[in-house]
């Protein structure tokens, strides 16, 4: 049979003569791989359409879906792939472990469903921890109802990313997860409880709300704190009170879960209790802070977030409080613009930062405050921020 051949009907033929069959297929995964794009548009088509390609044309179609420079091949062999059943997922579940393109794979992953589904539950029991996370991270796009009972159990994992990934991708399967996921909160294990309270977190299902004011008073520090982030995302006023709490719990775990949660949570009225924790002893409780005072947009705390962005003496929190900065927008730009008026010059560095993350949209639409401002501001990169606003003002400068 010559190379590229177009083989049509071909059902019938392999049907009627089984050595043609073996002979036409040995052709074709050549053809695969020929210099020709026309010749491996050919193979990659003709192999879809005899259903299942064979295990022996799976390395070769992987190959072409994930890499040939034409989208035609690509396309064509990844519809081949989905013909290969348990077979292609389970080769494409290790091209993803050895570290093939992620995306793409995921991809093509997507395309066998159930199949899929079903070799990454598999692997979740895996012995090798790196091989369990590969299946965990997966089905955090692609879980589905079938793949619960296998989540359920990855949250008790020793590995922390897989926990944290079968917890998102529970957080994905949806309503159907919930029942299993409350009945964890009771699980002997706290990493359990912890990464249950996490995934109703990402669920945000109102069922959730008494059992995680339960977990609240949990003995372990860790699932505390994921129940106040889990109770934030449910965004329930009932449960500021319960959080404001569990921001003076003695262990930083839990304030930093309550200042994130307060932060989901959306509530107007946690602006100000934050902005007291921005004291807290603890540098990641202060990043929480900063960050929730960012979500819920609070201008009144723009004066504490520049303090915080100028002064703290963690440079982790100065980069949180200027990414808050940023998420409350134009309307920092003036403080911002005043508090340049200091003598510290790594402070005013702090702050040109910040002004560039904010963006020429923000800082042009507030240029009016700008003027008077003392033109000796300093850094090089203050002076191309305010540039973007107006090039006469920076010649000033």
């Amino acid at each position: 049979m010559t190379p590229g051949t177009s083989h049509t009907l071909v059902g019938t033929l392999l049907a009627s003569d089984p050595g043609t069959s073996r002979e036409f297929r040995r052709q074709l995964l050549a053809d695969v791989c020929a210099p020709d794009v026309r010749i491996r548009w050919r193979a990659v088509f003709e192999l879809a359409c005899l259903g299942d390609p064979g295990a022996d044309a799976l390395p070769a179609l992987i190959a072409a879906a994930l890499g040939d420079e034409d989208p035609g091949v690509r396309t064509h062999a990844a519809r081949a792939l989905t013909g290969g059943g348990r077979d292609a997922a389970e080769a494409l579940f290790a091209t993803l472990a050895e570290g093939g393109d992620h995306d793409a794979v995921l991809e093509l992953l997507g395309g066998l469903g159930a199949e899929a589904v079903a070799v990454l539950a598999n692997a979740l029991s895996a012995e090798e921890p790196a091989t369990r996370w590969a299946a965990a991270g997966a089905l955090e796009d692609l879980a589905t109802e079938d793949a619960t009972e296998a989540l359920i159990a990855a949250l008790s994992d020793p590995d922390d990313e897989v926990r944290h990934c079968a917890a998102t991708a529970l957080g994905h399967v949806g309503a159907p997860a919930v029942g299993a996921l409350l009945a964890t909160l009771g699980d002997r294990l706290p990493m359990a409880r912890a990464e249950a309270a996490r995934a109703l977190g990402y669920l945000a299902d109102p069922s959730a709300f008494m059992p995680l004011i339960v977990a609240l008073d949990d003995p372990d520090p860790g699932v505390r704190g994921s129940a106040a982030w889990a109770l934030g995302c449910l965004r329930d006023p009932r449960a500021l009170v319960p959080l404001l709490v569990a921001l003076d719990d003695a262990d930083h775990r839990v304030r930093e879960g309550a200042a994130a949660g307060l932060g989901r949570s959306g509530d107007g009225r946690s602006v100000r209790p934050l902005i007291g924790v921005l004291e807290d002893v603890d540098d990641n409780v202060r990043c929480r802070a900063a960050a929730a005072l960012g979500e819920l947009g609070g201008r009144r705390a723009l004066p504490f977030l520049i303090a915080a962005l100028t002064c703290d003496p963690c440079e982790d929190v100065r980069w949180a409080a200027s990414d808050a900065i940023a998420e409350i927008g134009t309307e920092a730009v003036a403080p911002l613009l005043e508090a340049l008026d200091g003598e510290d010059e790594e402070a005013r560095g702090w702050i040109a930062l910040a002004l560039e993350t904010l963006g020429a949209s923000a800082i042009e639409s507030s240029v009016d405050d700008a003027h008077g401002h003392d033109r000796r501001l300093g850094p090089a990169h203050v002076r191309e921020a305010l540039s973007w606003t107006d090039e006469g003002r920076a010649a000033a400068m």
